[in-house]
């Protein structure tokens, strides 16, 4: 009988630079720093030997991430446009660590989607350029049985790219 799926951590973090200063919002809770970005590059963290273990890949992870994308109207960036900074081009990069338990069929895992970008942060009347600050994010940790760990893992990177894309779509209304 396989183990489930338990988070039994669940958060959210808005703009790093909320940290340094109460941002306004461009909707209901949405950064600011969403608005107006025009693609995205799609950017994977290697995955770790114990969730390949499970039969996942970051292609797995990048597929699904770029798949409900383009689905939602979202252009994307090319690796060579990413890497020469063409104007509006910012990562949403996606990190998946884990762990396998030695005593049971179970993996723990945290997953990260987040948006980041450059830029220049202004502090005391001096500026300093920033190079892939993270201005929107989301998280989830928990255990999953190894049996079902892909399907799981799979679905919450779909569940974190729709809040993502929630947040993306009310800070870029399309008229």
């Amino acid at each position: 009988m396989p183990i489930g799926h338990f988070r039994f951590i669940y958060g959210s973090c808005l703009d790093i630079a909320s940290r340094w200063k109460k941002l306004p919002t461009a909707a209901a809770g949405t950064p600011l720093a969403l608005r107006g970005i025009k693609r995205f590059y799609i950017l994977v963290e290697e995955l770790q030997a114990n969730a390949k273990n499970v039969d996942l890949s970051d292609k797995d992870i990048e597929g699904a991430v770029e798949l409900r994308m383009l689905e939602a109207g979202v252009k994307l960036a090319t690796r060579d446009e990413w890497l020469h900074s063409q104007p509006g081009t910012v990562s949403l990069y996606v990190n998946l660590n884990s762990v396998a338990t030695t005593n049971a069929p179970l993996l723990a895992y945290h997953l990260e989607v987040q948006v980041q970008s450059d830029g220049v942060f202004t502090h005391g009347g001096r500026q300093t350029k920033v190079f892939g600050a993270t201005v929107w994010r989301r998280f989830s940790t928990g255990f999953v049985g190894t049996s079902i760990a892909k399907e799981n893992i799979i679905s919450n990177v779909r569940e974190q790219v729709e809040r993502f894309l929630l947040d993306y779509l009310k800070a870029n209304p399309k008229n």
